[in-house]
């Protein structure tokens, strides 16, 4: 899974990308969630249009024939969406999701 996932506050829009594959086409499967799928109809990205908690991954990945693994990516990156999402807006976050694993503290890079 790649490190892209973006929330815009002001919008209330988020994009999980999930494989580094092109987009066939975009699937509604709800009024505000999203999904493109490459040509083998596998899970690319992620669109959210609204608050995500109550849409059901496992539901999406049955109704579209998802294998395991695709399964768990959609999974990953609508927590990471969810996580994003539920930042208070008053923070300094910068707006973009990093795994724990990637971030940098910036005191570590002072001289």
């Amino acid at each position: 899974m790649t490190d892209s996932t973006y929330f815009d506050e002001a919008l209330k829009v988020g994009y999980a990308h999930i494989a580094d594959r092109a987009v066939k086409k975009t699937i509604e499967y709800t009024s505000t969630l999203l999904v493109d799928v490459d040509e083998n109809d596998e899970p690319v990205g992620i669109e959210v249009l609204g608050p995500i908690s109550a849409h059901h991954v496992y539901d999406m990945g049955q109704r579209y024939g998802w294998t395991q693994n695709a399964l768990e990516r959609v999974d990953e990156a609508v927590a990471q969406l969810r996580q994003l999402m539920s930042v208070r807006t008053e923070s300094s976050g910068d707006g973009i999701f990093n795994r724990a694993t990637s971030w940098t503290d910036p005191r570590a890079l002072a001289v």
